[in-house]
């Protein structure tokens, strides 16, 4: 138990949380934005759209990832690369905002570093967004930041405040449209929350909301020149009125696609939390305690949240939910550790907790490398291995000098990865 307490002690030291994520985050980029010589679909859609900037370029997604890599090729190059190394720019800042977001709601060091390092246990967060997302990575990032600047009004109250909440909101929506259920969110709880309520009323919320639109307008514009492409794509998305049985079999199979993508999003984070802190819970249930004003507001958000992704279910008859969507819920561990403070006094539980977090940081890197190194052996179709300079050479040696590119899409996105190899090629992908 010693050992275990002085790994918790030095949890409290902030250069050690920062050096923490910086080893994570550095060794995911090196083996995912390195080793592998490709890029997954997303990325490789970032590549070819990076062709030409353009206000939007499908209405799936909006364009704030694109002209990111569009700005760093122009300091880098045409490069593969580029896609990985804005993510884990985005996935380290993450985890920086979750810290502070943490530090300002649960106003604990210790459960601070905790709560911001629990997405550890969150596969979609720790594994696939490693190895696949962009836009929902920089709409994480923006999420939070979103909330950490919110609360700070609270604190502050000045134009620059307002100022820069109304600048992380328009980034945040023409980051992933799902961003715009967290602004919801945010709001919804602020005016819940007596002592955000005057916030939002303040006549500076005005300036905010004029900078975000300021920001959003020009995408804006551009969707409502292409409106009658939106309802097929979204209608294709959410796979809405999917269900052959009606109106309560559409109803049905979007609520469990919900429920499903839930649980699935916040596992198995929610289960070593159970059985890590099942005394402190069992107590917690029978406390009574009086709750901060931050931590009132971020458990009335995730609360929000969820009954906002329902009602969307609802209202639009929505079949299926992504797990992916849910990662507007990754406040959900600074939540919990908020409410659970009270009943932690005397529990060596943090303790232990801290222990596993160390761990599965080690196992992450781990399992990434291992799985690197032993993909060759047993993927038959892994998109992230071919080597596309290769393929570019082959294409050379027929003869190939200059002109256009048409490539495929399914099953893997030629067009994206082979910008790198052509960077003064025009490429065309036949999904778009």
């Amino acid at each position: 138990m010693e050992t275990i307490n002085r790994v918790y002690a030095s949890l409290v030291d902030p250069r050690r949380f920062y050096g923490l994520i910086a080893v994570i985050t550095l060794g995911q980029f090196i083996i995912r934005g390195l080793l592998y010589p490709a890029e997954s679909n997303d990325g490789a859609e970032q590549l070819l759209f990076s062709q030409v900037l353009l206000l939007g370029y499908d209405v799936v997604n909006p364009p704030l990832y694109t002209w990111l890599v569009i700005a760093f090729q122009n300091l880098f190059g045409v490069k593969n690369v580029i896609v990985s190394l804005i993510k884990f720019l985005a996935y380290g800042l993450s985890f920086h905002f979750l810290y502070v977001l943490a530090c300002h709601t649960i106003k604990d060091k210790h459960l601070g570093v905790l709560a911001a390092l629990s997405p550890l246990w969150l596969y979609y967060m720790a594994w696939d967004a490693v190895l696949s997302y962009t836009h929902t990575v920089l709409a994480t990032l923006l999420v939070l930041a979103s909330l950490v600047a919110f609360l700070r009004l609270r604190d502050k109250g000045d134009w620059l405040s307002y100022l820069v909440f109304g600048v992380v909101l328009g980034l945040g929506f023409i980051s992933k449209y799902t961003f715009a259920i967290a602004a919801l969110a945010i709001f919804v709880s602020g005016l819940i929350c007596q002592p955000y309520r005057a916030i939002l009323l303040r006549p500076l919320m005005l300036f905010a909301l004029a900078v975000a639109a300021l920001i959003v307008a020009p995408h804006i514009y551009w969707l409502i020149e292409n409106f009658g492409q939106i309802s097929g794509a979204v209608a294709s998305k959410f796979e809405i009125g999917a269900i052959e049985g009606g109106f309560f079999a559409n109803h049905l199979a979007g609520l469990k696609s919900a429920a499903s993508s839930l649980i699935g999003f916040v596992s198995p984070l929610w289960l070593i939390l159970l059985a890590v802190f099942w005394f402190p819970l069992r107590k917690r249930l029978t406390q009574v305690a009086t709750l901060s004003p931050p931590a009132k507001l971020l458990i009335t958000y995730i609360f929000v949240i969820i009954t906002l992704l329902f009602a969307f279910v609802v209202i639009f008859g929505v079949t299926k939910v992504r797990p992916h969507y849910m990662f507007v819920l990754l406040p959900f561990p600074i939540a919990f550790f908020a409410w659970l403070k009270p009943s932690l006094d005397q529990s060596h539980s943090p303790q232990i907790y801290g222990v596993t977090l160390i761990s599965i940081a080690l196992l992450l890197l781990g399992g990434m490398a291992v799985k690197y190194v032993t993909e060759p052996t047993r993927c038959n179709r892994c998109q992230l291995l071919l080597s596309y300079e290769g393929i570019a050479k082959q294409i050379r040696a027929a003869g190939f000098r200059d002109g256009t590119i048409f490539a495929t899409y399914f099953p893997h996105d030629l067009a994206g990865n082979l910008r790198s190899a052509f960077p003064n090629t025009r490429i065309v992908s036949i999904k778009f």
